[in-house]
């Protein structure tokens, strides 16, 4: 069974480094909760969708907060490397699921000709994967850090810090965000990621933000980034379609991806006229 954790971790009266370990600590058991599920055969599709949920939140968590912790910032793009190759597996059976499961019996049902496909990415490679050395040792080495010695002196991270911290990376967003009508399929992924990155910063700092207003902040980029999200999809389903000389379906895909871009414009359009 897939394993959601609703929960925040709660960072009140923790020094910066603390705060980090604690982060780290929340986001690997839902790393390793959803892993054992797939490296023990199952097919569940949610363990591979709470997985990867688990492992955006680390890595965002990394990039936002690394700094509160110096040996934090020296290991933090080694191991986002490594999440990030676990994280594109993961994404390759999602994706090719949501072609197969949504997009196929959208096309069976307008009697299109459904595209021969090459086999899937295989879930046993992956479970293969995940009981494998590497992927052992990378969670001993987060769960390490997590758990490791923190330094004493360091005085209570600072709400007011956390804050200032998230609006930096919010005025960069905002302004990227602005460009949408203009961005090609490249440039509206990497903007879904920084949507992602602001949400899943926002909830793992959430226990030190005003919580009405994060509720309401979180709920609007909810509604971004799921608007990306189905563009995106769209997006690499014609690609594969292209890629496969399937023409109707690439020409269905690129249709539906103009009236998805319209819907994810509208979207971030009212994310940009919202003032927190």
């Amino acid at each position: 069974m897939a394993i959601e954790l609703k929960s925040r971790p709660a960072l009140d009266g923790l020094s910066p480094p603390a705060a980090l370990r604690r982060i780290v600590d929340h986001s690997v058991q839902q790393i390793l909760a959803n892993a054992a599920g797939i490296a023990g055969g199952s097919d569940e599709p949610e363990l591979i969708h709470e997985m990867r949920v688990g492992i955006r939140r680390l890595r965002s968590a990394l990039k936002l907060f690394s700094r509160w912790d110096d040996e934090a910032a020296s290991a933090a793009s080694t191991w986002d490397e490594c999440l990030a190759g676990y994280a594109a597996a993961l994404g390759e059976i999602r994706d090719r699921r949501i072609v197969d499961t949504e997009l196929f019996p959208r096309l069976a049902q307008l009697g299109a000709p459904v595209p021969a496909m090459p086999p899937g990415p295989s879930q046993q490679a992956l479970a293969a994967r995940l009981r494998g050395r590497d992927f052992t040792l990378l969670m001993l080495d987060l769960q390490a850090f997590a758990h490791g010695p923190v330094p004493q002196d360091a005085p209570p991270l600072r709400p007011r810090a956390v804050r200032r911290r998230l609006a930096r990376f919010e005025a960069r967003l905002r302004a990227e965000a602005a460009d949408f009508p203009a961005a090609d399929d490249s440039e509206r992924h990497r903007l879904r990621k920084r949507f992602k990155r602001l949400r899943y910063g926002i909830e793992l700092a959430g226990s030190l933000l005003p919580r009405k207003k994060t509720r309401q902040r979180l709920a609007r980029l909810k509604r971004v980034q799921d608007a990306l999200g189905r563009l995106n999809d769209m997006a690499q389903a014609q690609r594969m379609f292209d890629g496969l000389g399937a023409a109707f379906a690439a020409g269905w895909a690129a249709g539906q991806k103009e009236a998805l871009a319209a819907a994810a414009e509208r979207a971030v359009r009212r994310w940009l006229a919202d003032d927190d």
